[in-house]
């Protein structure tokens, strides 16, 4: 059976359950004066359906300071975002919880410099092809982090991804709506799914349909996501996870049953079991489908694709075909058609690097181009010399000729 809510128990009491299973967040907990006490407030970051985001001092760090909206907002909602941060350990760019309060909505994690995509995408779709498929490369490759840690995000868009201005460094944030591979969430109502079909449309219908989460629903979210801006369609905004939260967050343990146990499936039929909670980056060997690829190794986003073009064209270069329809094998219905992360980072890699190539095929018809073209001038300099010379010489024998 399926968890529920269950209404005649309080919240203080949930909590206090939550936190004997979850002893390792104790270190972290704290209340909300101790917490206002060394708080001091810079700015407001930004503000969605549950929740406002603050950059503050906290005992002289600069940090995020999360403080929920009631009745959406539960402290037992953001005890179970603590947990999840705590598993990550800072993978996929997440932030590290630094504390969290037991006796209010409301915790301080560190600070993720950056602006995010969906502020960025105006700029995002103008700017040229290898830059943005090097963006989604490592959105990707990001994500796979948080999937190897265990995590499934539930909650993939573009308001929720980081884009460091400096250097392009990929944060991937709120995981409010994280869980571990495998937990079961409460099924949405029907009535407010049809009417609102809009705002559940980044969510996976698997996951609407209370199935184990796994890495496809990811999958599914990042489709959505990558599909409206290919479009150039605005994503979704921030007030639609309101719904989620409402019939996600209301109830005992967020709603969800753990089943650590239970296994899940991938593209390819194979079972795994979900990976520790301690997250180690390694450089691994992948081998994706032998349909489409031969063994590749995948390497971190910064040590890939040094090469940069210096070109800039005035039109934008319109995306690859064969991204189009990768999308739509992203957005399948049926969980087993979509494609496995390993296989998303493979063909956004052979895209950029068949992109890179063409550029600089470009680049180098351009250059010789320009040589021919100096060696025209060049030529007909030479040339105009010569023609001066023969007629110098003409007139000077004119003279002589004359004398």
């Amino acid at each position: 059976m399926i968890s529920k809510c269950n209404p005649s128990e309080t919240e203080d009491l949930e909590v206090n359950n939550f936190l004997v299973d979850k002893e390792h967040l104790l270190q972290k907990t704290t209340t909300k004066a101790a917490i206002m006490k060394h708080v001091k407030i810079k700015q407001e970051m930004g503000q969605g359906a549950t929740a406002t985001v603050y950059l503050v001092d906290y005992r002289r760090l600069l940090a995020c300071l999360k403080m929920g909206h009631k009745p959406m907002a539960t402290v037992l909602a953001f005890m179970m975002e603590a947990n999840t941060l705590l598993t990550l350990q800072g993978a996929g760019g997440a932030p590290t919880l630094i504390a969290v309060a037991v006796d209010a909505p409301m915790m301080v994690t560190s600070f993720r410099p950056g602006k995010t995509l969906e502020s960025r995408l105006p700029s995002f779709v103008r700017q040229p092809l290898p830059k943005r498929l090097r963006t989604i490369y490592n959105i990707v490759w990001r994500l796979r982090e948080v999937h190897e840690a265990g995590i499934i995000h539930h909650d993939i868009k573009a308001d929720n991804i980081l884009l460091s201005e400096m250097d392009g460094v990929v944060s991937i944030v709120d995981f409010g709506l994280g869980g571990e591979v495998g937990q079961i969430w409460l099924k949405y109502p029907t009535r407010k799914r049809e009417r609102n079909r809009n705002k559940f449309r980044i969510y996976s219908p698997e996951f609407l349909n209370c199935r184990p989460s796994g890495p496809h629903m990811d999958v599914f979210s990042l489709g959505v996501m990558l599909a409206d801006i290919i479009n150039m369609f605005r994503p979704t905004p921030t007030y639609f996870q309101s719904w989620v939260y409402r019939y996600c967050c209301g109830g005992g343990l967020f709603g969800i049953r753990e089943a650590t146990s239970l296994p899940y499936t991938t593209t390819n039929n194979t079972t795994h079991t979900p990976p520790q909670q301690q997250h180690t980056t390694t450089n691994t060997t992948h081998t994706p489908p032998q349909q489409q690829h031969t063994t590749t190794t995948l390497t971190p986003p910064q040590q890939q694709h040094t090469t940069t073009t210096t070109t800039t064209t005035s039109t934008v270069t319109p995306w690859p075909r064969e991204l189009k329809r990768f999308v739509k094998r992203m957005k399948s219905p049926d969980q087993h058609q979509r494609p496995s992360m390993d296989e998303i980072l493979c063909q956004v890699d052979s895209m950029l690097t068949e992109t890179l190539q063409k550029e600089e095929k470009k680049k180098l018809k351009k250059e010789e181009k320009k040589k021919l073209k100096m060696e025209k001038k060049i030529m007909k300099k030479g040339k105009k010399k010569k023609d001066r010379k023969m007629e110098e010489e003409e007139k000077e024998e004119v003279e002589n000729g004359e004398e």
